[in-house]
């Protein structure tokens, strides 16, 4: 989440739950609400979950988090962030903004 912050982000929610499931991170970038997924790996990147399924589950999460907020209009997003852990204290980071589009 630190990273998000460092870019201009405010986080909305962390592991936030509904019945399609959790989402890591929830933050609005500059009026667009992001919901992201983060993935981390030890050696490598992570792959990436683009598929329809998960661009679907993504898409349940949007709807039901924005039906309880009448607070928030504008633009959402989704994104994948991919952490790869190189050695103890290094990292790979990948933001992938608009995974989906």
């Amino acid at each position: 989440m630190r990273y998000l912050e460092s870019i201009g982000c405010d986080i909305l929610e962390s592991n936030w739950e509904c019945p399609a499931g959790t989402v890591d991170v929830i933050c609005d970038d500059d009026g667009t609400v992001a919901f992201v997924a983060v993935a981390a790996a030890y050696g490598q990147l992570p792959e990436e979950d683009t598929s329809h399924r998960n661009q679907r589950r993504f898409e349940e999460f949007a709807l039901s988090y924005l039906a309880e907020r009448d607070d928030l209009e504008g633009f959402a997003r989704f994104d994948i962030i991919s952490i790869g852990i190189v050695e103890e204290h290094r990292a790979l980071l990948r933001h992938h903004r608009g995974a989906f589009n």
